[in-house]
Order: structure tokens, then sequence, then C-alpha cells
């Protein structure tokens, strides 16, 4: 009988016999011009909580293929060389789209409820601590709370975006094409496309095509 001390250690080959039945799916409509408009499959929280456990036994940086092989499992539909830092939280039972060429750095949050999406198109760049989440609710002050029933909304980030560090993109955001969000910003409106913002909350602060 194993003691209240012992350690459990999957090694790659471990995981990788685990996985070896599941189907790959290979991300469909992803071209140049991004990810297409239809609506992904859910994610399996069950299957989610046990990727936060093999992920804890993955060197932050490395092995992105298996790290994305896993997401694949759990529902999510993933493109080609994707890089997720092992700190990376997918929480809920939303749908995830991520593109060719994505990043999402350390400590990121990816969250939702059922019937949400987040979509990153292609050459998506997520910073570290930054929040995206689908899930709110609806504010009143009718009743004992001002607080009330869960309300939820798609977020897509366009091919090329960077959203920086520490940011939050709120439910319902579409980050434009090659925009690009500073660090720490609150992103309650759209962001047109080569255009940076910041700010809590987020305002314009230059086009990016303007020579400086």
């Amino acid at each position: 009988m194993s003691s209240p001390h012992t350690r459990v250690v999957a090694c790659p080959r471990m995981v990788e016999t685990v996985l070896q039945p599941i189907e790959v799916h290979v991300l469909c409509g992803t071209t140049r011009s991004g990810v297409d408009n239809r609506r992904p499959p859910i994610m399996s929280p069950r299957r989610l909580w046990i990727i936060s456990w093999i992920f804890k036994l993955i060197p932050p940086s490395r092995g992105h293929v298996l790290k994305a092989r896993l997401l694949r499992w759990a529902g999510a539909e993933i493109g080609r060389n994707v890089q997720i830092m092992s700190s990376v939280r997918v929480l809920g039972d939303f749908s995830l789209v991520l593109g060719d060429y994505c990043s999402i750095g350390h400590e990121a949050l990816l969250t939702g409820p059922r019937g949400s999406s987040i979509v990153l198109e292609d050459h998506v760049m997520v910073g570290m601590r930054t929040v995206l989440v689908t899930g709110s609710h609806r504010f009143s002050v009718d009743g004992p709370c001002i607080e009330k029933e869960g309300v939820s909304a798609d977020i897509r980030i366009c091919g090329g975006a960077a959203v920086s560090t520490g940011s939050i993109i709120v439910p319902g955001i579409t980050v434009g094409r090659m925009a690009h969000v500073a660090a720490g910003a609150v992103v309650t409106r759209d962001v047109p496309e080569y255009c940076r913002v910041g700010g809590v909350p987020a305002r314009h602060i230059r086009d990016l095509r303007d020579p400086r």
C-alpha cells in the first residue's frame, strides 16, 4: 500500500499510451484569413480537470505538441504549431478554437459557460496572466441582490492580433485583425483592426498603420 507521501509522476511514454486511441481532430476552415464562423463542439470539463493535473508535470515552455493533443482530447480545435504554456488554465464547457501559430502565455485564463466560444485566429498572441472570459451576469436593482442570472457572449481574437500581459477581454468582444491590446487593459468594446488600445476601460491609442 502506498504511503501518504508517495509521488505519482507521469512520463511522456505513459501519457502517449493513454492518448493512443484518441482521434485527433483537425482544425477545419483555417486559412490565411483566419478561422471559419461555424460553431465548434463544446469541451468536457471532466477531461479539462484531468488535463490540468497533467499540465503540472510538463515543463512550462515545453511539450506544446502534447498539450495541444490533450486539449483536442477535451474537445478543443487546435491548429498547427500552437504554443501553450503549462500554467495556462482552461475552465468550463465552452467551445475553444485556436488557429495556426497561436501562443498563450504563462498563467493565462480562458473560461466560459456552455453555449459560448473563444476563437483565436491564426498568429494570435495572448500574453501572460491575460483573462478571456465569455460569462457574466445580468445586473438589476430589483430583488435582494444586484447580480442576476448568468449570461454569455463569444470572444474572437482575429488574425495577427496581440493581447498583452494582464489584459482582460470581457464577453462579446472582437479584437480586430493585427490589433494590439496594451498590457493591463480591460477591453469592453470591440477593437478595430490595426488599432492599439489601452487603459481601463480600454481606449484608442493609435492606428498602427500610421508611421511614427
